[in-house]
């Protein structure tokens, strides 16, 4: 199966996914640990209380934000099967979808409520990445006619005397 939009096939997509969102889960959670762990030591053993807070908590934030990458490339797939196309709507709906699964666990109105965010959060995600590729898009436009231009120009004008047809 071939590469479709830069990204991976679907099953290798989601293992993908879940193994980016661990990484990203633990680079996150190494600072905020840190200065979380950093700020509730005594005063001579800050540096160890800060490494301590790393190796105990941020495993487990890259364990949430892989059990995130996972369940939203599940769905994501499971949703391009489904409609027979890779669209902006996927994302947005598997967005909301994690959001509220993940909620679940805290009631209907959490679960709507993260729904709701999940989906707003992957559509203002989409639409920026869709007007990105359309501002470069013209870029590359009005660079290829600035480009054709000086060609047109090049071409038409004439050199002012002829040169290599005489030795002085």
């Amino acid at each position: 199966m071939a590469l479709q939009y830069g990204r991976m096939p679907c099953p290798w997509r989601v293992i993908d996914d879940m193994g980016g969102g661990f990484v990203l889960g633990c680079a996150f959670g190494t600072f905020t640990y840190f200065f979380k762990g950093v700020w509730h030591s005594p005063k001579k053993t800050k540096l160890i209380g800060g490494l301590s807070h790393i190796i105990r908590r941020a495993p487990l934030l890259g364990g949430t934000f892989a059990l995130w990458g996972f369940v939203f490339s599940t769905v994501d797939c499971t949703l391009t099967v489904a409609r027979n196309k890779e669209s902006i709507l996927n994302s947005i709906i598997s967005g909301g979808f994690t959001g509220a699964l993940l909620a679940s666990r805290g009631g209907l109105m959490s679960t709507m409520r993260n729904g709701l965010i999940g989906a707003s959060i992957l559509a203002l995600i989409e639409i920026s990445m869709l007007a990105r590729v359309k501002m470069m898009i013209a870029m590359g436009r009005r660079e290829a006619e600035r480009e054709a231009k000086r060609r047109r120009e090049m071409v038409q004008k004439k050199p002012d005397r002829d040169v290599g047809t005489s030795f002085g």
